[in-house]
């Protein structure tokens, strides 16, 4: 008959419980690790949703920030364009306006509307003894706004008002000689004004018995 002492029956017994051991510490591990996997994930989503929303707000500063940019580009385009309109609504606008010119590479000139000029006085004598002629005209704008000073076209003509010659007199010319500046081409001719033209010049040879004062633009 075998005996068998309880000390080595547990001694015995201890690796079969062991033999079990390592499979019941890994679910342990495996239940452990789980929970700190899904709270890296979940702090991994929740970083990733918030860093959304500022890159999605950058790029919607850029695109705003693009078409304003546009914009102006087209607003300045536009009044290059239309300056002169603009000039008859709003004279004010013409340094701003001479400014973008200055880029654009344009200038900036007052209205040309010869339809609403007139001559509304003229006079021409010879002075004796030369073949000189000293014109004088009043030229009148009607328009309601100010318009560039305009070229003058001097036609002479005989008893049968048939053309013998003619003249032009640009604003440098007759500026010249009033005695005044050529800077003076700025300024223009106001609403509603007159400017009175001096200007003398040589028909040599012509016996003019009358003649035409036209106000143009060139």
């Amino acid at each position: 008959m075998t005996m068998r002492c309880s000390r080595c029956a547990g001694a015995r017994a201890r690796p079969q419980s062991h033999g079990r051991n390592p499979k019941r510490r890994q679910r342990a591990a495996a239940a452990r690790r789980t929970p700190a996997l899904a709270r890296s994930t979940k702090k991994t989503s929740t970083r990733n949703f918030c860093a959304v929303p500022r890159r999605g707000a950058a790029s919607r500063s850029c695109l705003a920030a693009a078409r304003w940019w546009l914009l102006t580009l087209l607003l300045a385009q536009l009044a290059v364009v239309f300056r002169t309109e603009l000039i008859v609504r709003w004279p004010n606008l013409r340094p701003t306006l001479s400014q973008l010119c200055e880029v654009a590479g344009c200038t900036v000139g007052w209205p040309t509307r010869a339809e609403l000029l007139a001559v509304v006085g003229s006079e021409l004598q010879a002075i004796p003894g030369t073949d000189i002629l000293e014109l004088t005209a009043v030229i009148r704008n009607r328009a309601a706004f100010k318009v560039a000073l305009p070229a003058l076209e001097v036609a002479l003509t005989d008893t049968s008002n048939r053309t013998l010659a003619r003249k032009v007199f640009e604003p440098v010319d007759y500026l010249a000689s009033n005695g005044e500046s050529g800077s003076r081409i700025g300024e223009g001719l106001g609403p509603g004004s007159d400017y009175t033209v001096h200007v003398v010049f040589e028909a040599r040879g012509l016996a003019a018995a009358g003649f035409v004062v036209y106000p143009f633009y060139l």
